[in-house]
């Protein structure tokens, strides 16, 4: 990563649609490289705001029109310590078309069972997208302290959910809990 608050330099504008860095993120749609990788993808600049205000962000692919656009988001993620790579609008279509010109990987937060969480929401059975983000959005418009994302039965490492809920998902706290590491009774 680069050192907080450096400037980023482009060298080069990123545009060949069939290099290997590609393949690389694109792989993220597979949720076994997602757990395995401990990373995200972040398609479009509001989510990727939220990931990188919590210093989340590892890499953000932009156009440079997008750049311009939401010079916050770039601002963030360079005082996160990550690499902002400009690149072509055909390369970022071809990491994400939903991606609205900007796509960042995050790391996901993955922590034991915090002990100040007043109001919790336990995802327990829930397996659509849709869902998934309405009780997100909820949970963020009633200070919700913390939203648990069980292992099992989890709709948490599908890219539809995170292409629908991901900005919110930063905003109130969603973490991924082991099962060993969530309280007895849960």
């Amino acid at each position: 990563m680069a050192p907080p608050g450096t400037r980023r330099q482009v060298i080069s504008l990123l545009d060949n649609l069939n290099s290997d860095r590609i393949k690389q993120v694109r792989a993220l749609g597979r949720a076994s490289v997602r757990r395995q990788r401990g990373l995200v993808l972040v398609e479009g600049p509001n989510p990727s705001r939220e990931a990188a205000k919590e210093g989340l962000v590892t890499d953000l692919y932009t156009t440079e029109a997008c750049a311009q656009r939401h010079a916050e988001v770039v601002r963030l993620v360079e005082a996160g310590g990550g690499y902002v790579h400009m690149a072509s609008g055909p390369y970022v279509e071809k990491i994400s078309r939903a991606g609205q010109g900007m796509v960042a990987l995050a790391r996901w937060r993955s922590a034991s069972w915090p002990s100040s969480a007043a109001l919790v929401a336990v995802f327990d059975q829930i397996a659509d997208p849709g869902n998934a983000g309405t009780v997100i959005r909820v949970a963020n418009a009633i200070a919700v302290d913390l939203v648990v994302l069980p292992p099992a039965r989890s709709i948490r490492a599908r890219p539809k959910w995170c292409g629908r809920a991901l900005a919110r998902c930063f905003e109130c706290r969603c973490w991924l809990v082991r099962p060993w590491a969530m309280p007895p009774g849960c």
